[in-house]
C-alpha cells in the first residue's frame, strides 16, 4: 500500500519556512540616533596597552595616547571612554610590570657581583 501524499500542502509549508520576516521583526530600535565617532587615540591606547604588557618601553607613550584620548572625549563625546580607561589600566600595569622586571635583574646582578666579588 502505497499513502498518497497532499503535494499542495508540503508545498505551502515549504513556502511559510522560506517567507521573509515582517519588518517589524527586524527593527533594532530608533533609527534617529547617530552613531558617534570612535576616538582614533583610544584604540591606539589599547593597542599600546596589549603590547607594553610584553614590552615595557611601549608603556609609556600609550599612557600618553591614553590621556589624550580621555581628555578629548570628555570634550568632543566621541564613544570609546571604555577603550581609553582599558588602554590606561594595561599600560598602567605593563608600566609595573618593567619596573618589577628592573629591580628583579637588578638585584640579580648586584647578587651576582657580590658572589663574584667574595664580599
Amino acid at each position: 500500500m502505497t499513502k498518497v501524499v497532499n503535494n499542495e500542502s508540503n508545498n505551502a509549508k515549504a513556502e511559510s519556512a522560506r517567507a521573509p520576516l515582517p519588518s517589524a521583526a527586524l527593527d533594532t530600535g530608533s533609527s534617529t540616533s547617530p552613531i558617534k565617532p570612535a576616538n582614533n587615540f583610544a584604540s591606539v591606547s589599547l593597542i599600546l596597552g596589549i603590547i607594553s604588557i610584553f614590552f615595557t618601553l611601549v608603556s609609556i607613550p600609550g599612557l600618553i595616547t591614553s590621556i589624550i584620548a580621555l581628555r578629548q572625549l570628555s570634550k568632543n563625546g566621541e564613544s570609546g571612554q571604555g577603550t581609553a580607561i582599558a588602554g590606561l589600566v594595561l599600560n598602567i600595569i605593563g608600566f609595573f610590570i618593567g619596573i618589577f622586571w628592573l629591580i628583579v635583574i637588578g638585584a640579580a646582578i648586584l647578587s651576582a657581583n657580590n658572589v663574584n666579588t667574595g664580599v
